[in-house]
């Protein structure tokens, strides 16, 4: 069966290159191990289908992203520790089977009918809440318990925030009511957090494990080594730079991780930097590009059309506090190779830029094609797309590295064990954003911002910058931007701050909400790639990052 043979050089592959994280895998019998790689492998093509051309509604395509990532996650995780060797009891196969009841049951309930006369019964309620626990409880398996703890303590708010003090103060929301936008909505569960992670996300995680088999991160370790090695945390400095480049284009500082860290992080942990700091390094340096000129993403445009006025102004403005959050990353680097006496290579180890670009130059083109594909306003889906097809054509240049159907199949196994931490991260995060909106949390707060400063601007600030940090949560650039604008613009401008500036500050912030606990996305997709503990990972790119808080101000 062509799932042993891949097995068998998985397996080889791991000998040689471990991950930090296998240690968390349950042991699995011959039988499991199968079961496993079909149902990775079937992940990685309903993925493609509903991504690409095949008819799939968002809601049912986000139901059986989230059903594959939950049954992934209870066959590959263990309870506990000290359960990874049991072997399965009937508790195991009934969550399998509810991993999949829950999600597919909502799939063909949610139907345009429903949504319009939403006539409930006691059923979705218990599915409702099954589903939930599920996914808190498969979040705890990968992640730790710090998510579903955060998570536990904003629905206690939702259920009591009568009790809450001053401000914070709200009607209380009924279960039924909450457990209904949960579950039975196409927001909570099944909204952008994981349309995100079931549309882009997934393709440029396939487009990494693809970039891997076929040659093409060895490439690049030889590439950044050529670029970097001489320099004292060489390979870090190359993913910052790096990382700046693309995320200016890519205009999501995810993306930015999937696509840049596929070949940065394996470099700075073969240079010798911890798991969780390569992957720290990468999340904080992808955020950053999102607010780096000249492209910007897709903010500046947004914000040109907002405010009426040359996008130039707009990029000339923003120059000066992206070169400074850079300087501060790479001081950081400096600091952390010194502290772990991380000297560059020396020069008889270095390999020649020239030789490794005559010999291995072709493996750039993946990464090229993308880049140019996004500069000329395609869809990151479309890019990731090229960059997975152009990926398979250069591996085709050379015998050793050549991607026939078994490497293929293998890459989409690989792909899809990685989707499932970031998928399961980002529907545990939607219980968060859920009930950040329906109590009007973060509306509330920026309401009574001026009357909270006393008419300080410092101290105006200071709160706005605590709201958007809330708000933004898991919300990708644009959305996030014009989100969080209608509600803070407002209030710095009545305080007399320039218009401008007003928005500058609440982009920027709303974009270090990407590595800001507890949903800190370009941190889950960081720990993903490096195999990191999330906790480390999110703290990590905090620090490093602390300049991106302060800038603004």
């Amino acid at each position: 069966m062509i799932c042993d043979d891949m097995k068998a050089e998985s397996m080889a592959k791991e000998a040689t290159q471990k991950t930090p994280k296998s240690g968390k895998y349950r042991v699995l019998t011959t039988l499991q191990s199968k079961a496993v790689c079909l149902i990775a492998i079937a992940m990685s093509v309903f993925h493609i289908y509903a991504n690409y051309g095949g008819f799939v509604l968002q809601m049912q395509k986000n139901n059986l992203h989230i059903a594959f990532a939950l049954v992934l996650t209870f066959f590959l995780y263990p309870a506990t520790k000290k359960s990874k060797d049991k072997k399965f009891n009937i508790i195991d196969y009934a969550l399998l089977f509810l991993a999949v009841a829950g999600p597919v049951y909502v799939a063909f309930r949610y139907t345009p009918e429903f949504a319009t006369n939403s006539h409930t019964i006691v059923l979705d309620y218990f599915m409702a809440g099954i589903t939930t626990l599920l996914v808190l409880e498969a979040c705890r398996r990968i992640h730790g318990p710090a998510i579903p703890v955060i998570v536990f303590l904003f629905i206690f708010y939702a259920l009591f925030a009568s009790y809450a003090p001053g401000l914070l103060r709200f009607r209380n929301v009924p279960i039924t009511r909450l457990l209904f936008r949960f579950y039975l909505t196409g927001e909570g569960m099944w909204g952008s957090l994981v349309t995100t992670s079931a549309s882009f996300l997934f393709i440029f995680i396939l487009f990494g494990a693809i970039l891997d088999i076929s040659g093409g991160a060895q490439a690049f370790n030889d590439i950044g080594f050529a670029i970097g090695g001489r320099m004292r945390g060489g390979p870090a400095q190359v993913a910052v730079i790096s990382s700046a480049l693309m995320g200016s284009i890519s205009g999501s500082a995810v993306a930015n991780v999937m696509t840049t860290g596929a070949f940065t992080i394996p470099l700075m942990k073969k240079m010798g930097y911890k798991d969780h700091f390569a992957a720290s390094v990468e999340a904080a340096a992808s955020t950053g590009g999102v607010i780096t000129p000249p492209i910007m993403g897709s903010v500046a445009f947004i914000m040109a059309g907002n405010l009426g006025i040359p996008y130039s102004r707009i990029v000339t403005a923003a120059a000066l506090p992206a070169v400074l959050y850079y300087i501060a990353i790479m001081v950081a680097v400096n600091l952390q190779a010194r502290k772990q006496n991380l000297a560059g290579l020396p020069k008889e180890e270095i390999p020649s830029l020239w030789g490794v670009m005559k010999k291995q130059g072709l493996y750039l083109t993946p990464v090229l094609v993308i880049i140019f594909v996004l500069v000329q306003g395609k869809t990151p889906l479309y890019a990731g797309m090229l960059g997975i097809l152009s990926s398979i054509v250069v591996s085709w240049t050379k015998k050793e590295t050549r991607m026939g159907p078994k490497k293929i199949l293998l890459a989409m196994e690989k792909g899809a064990r990685s989707a499932v931490s970031i998928a399961i991260a980002c529907v545990s995060c939607t219980f968060i954003v859920t009930v950040t909106t329906m109590t009007g949390l973060g509306t509330t707060l920026a309401l009574n911002i001026v009357k909270l400063s006393g008419g300080v601007p410092f101290f105006a600030l200071l709160f706005i910058a605590i709201i958007i940090l809330v708000m933004s949560m898991g919300m990708p650039g644009p959305a996030c931007y014009i989100v969080v604008s209608v509600v803070a613009v407002p209030a710095l401008v009545a305080m007399g701050l320039n218009l401008l500036a007003s928005h500058l500050f609440v982009m920027w912030l709303g974009t270090m909400s990407n590595l800001t606990p507890p949903v800190c996305m370009a941190s889950f997709a960081a720990s993903s790639l490096a195999g990191s503990q999330l906790s480390k990972t999110a703290w990590g790119g905090l620090r490093l990052a602390a300049a991106g808080l302060i800038v603004p101000f």
